[in-house]
């Protein structure tokens, strides 16, 4: 017969207590469960744990070295317990992080999306944020980590390098590229939307328009999100710059067509995991900051 960890402890507190009454009340089981547990164990010895005389009782000995295997694999057990508890605890709680609205095109952010499923007690915020917001709430600890673009570091956050993201100035019609040719950047009919900037400057850069455009384009229209920009587009309202993986699907069918100025022009920067600086973070929150390491260099 084999002994369960339970029955050990009803051994162990009758031998505490040296009371099968008195382990009965400890444990708040029926003195009828303590007289079965113990004769389990002495079925199990094939010989008695315990001598009775009168009301008391003492431990054979064959009991007394029982005692000393069955209180060692309670005390593991109750330690082991522990760990688990303490390991629930530092699982459960918030994880907060921000990302490029530009993200949640991509197939690593939908491969993050499913495995977050696998941590049911950590529950998450997650912010759409270009870089600069992104920096200061993380500097002040209002978001645990996020992704930001380009080479602007701050000396007071770690930047890992994750993966380069690509840019394409992309249009609906071909003629809406016509002032580019020109470069009479003042007729171009840009859109723009939150955190366009880095992205224009960087494709600007790519094409050796740098310095002209600055100081004549004028946006036609400003929109609150890339995604109501990528719509705009469709709509025949103007071109933008965009990270090329958003509009990719679009580009294969021809419903967007990309300004070219060669087949080897490319327009691209880099997207760094961000973290504070020598911090040490609740577990939860590691476990989730390695998660996202772990699809490093991903294609965008």
């Amino acid at each position: 017969m084999d002994l369960n960890i339970s029955t050990l402890r009803v051994f162990c507190k009758v031998v505490e207590v040296q009371s099968f009454s008195g382990a009965s009340r400890a444990l708040g089981i029926t003195q009828p469960t303590v007289s079965q547990q113990i004769a389990r164990v002495e079925e199990y010895l094939g010989a008695k744990a315990f001598e009775r005389v009168g009301r008391e009782i003492f431990l054979t000995t064959l009991g007394e070295q029982f005692s000393r295997f069955a209180q060692e694999i309670v005390e593991r057990a109750d330690d082991f317990s522990s760990v688990i508890t303490e390991e629930r605890k530092s699982l459960s709680g918030l994880v907060c992080y921000g990302l490029q609205e530009a993200c949640q095109w991509t197939e690593y952010y939908r491969q993050i999306m499913a495995r977050l499923n696998d941590f049911p007690e950590i529950r998450f915020r997650i912010e759409v944020l270009s870089n600069e917001p992104m920096l200061k709430r993380i500097k002040e600890g209002d978001l645990d980590f996020g992704f930001a673009v380009g080479n602007n570091l701050d000396p007071d956050l770690r930047f890992e390098y994750f993966g380069d993201e690509h840019y394409s100035l992309v249009s609906r019609d071909a003629k809406l590229f016509a002032p580019l040719k020109e470069k009479n950047f003042d007729q171009l009919r840009l859109i723009t939307y939150p955190g366009w900037e880095s992205f224009f400057a960087t494709w600007l850069k790519a094409y050796g328009h740098e310095a002209k455009a600055k100081r004549s384009i004028k946006p036609v229209m400003q929109v609150g999100s890339l995604a109501g920009t990528i719509h705009a587009i469709q709509q025949g309202a103007g071109v933008a710059v965009v990270p090329t993986h958003c509009v990719r699907d679009l580009i294969k069918t021809t419903e967007f067509i990309v300004f070219e100025k060669n087949k080897t022009q490319s327009a691209a920067q880099a997207v760094h995991l961000v973290t504070r600086l020598g911090e040490k973070y609740p577990k939860r929150t590691q476990l989730i900051i390695d998660l996202h390491r772990g699809f490093k260099e991903k294609k965008f």
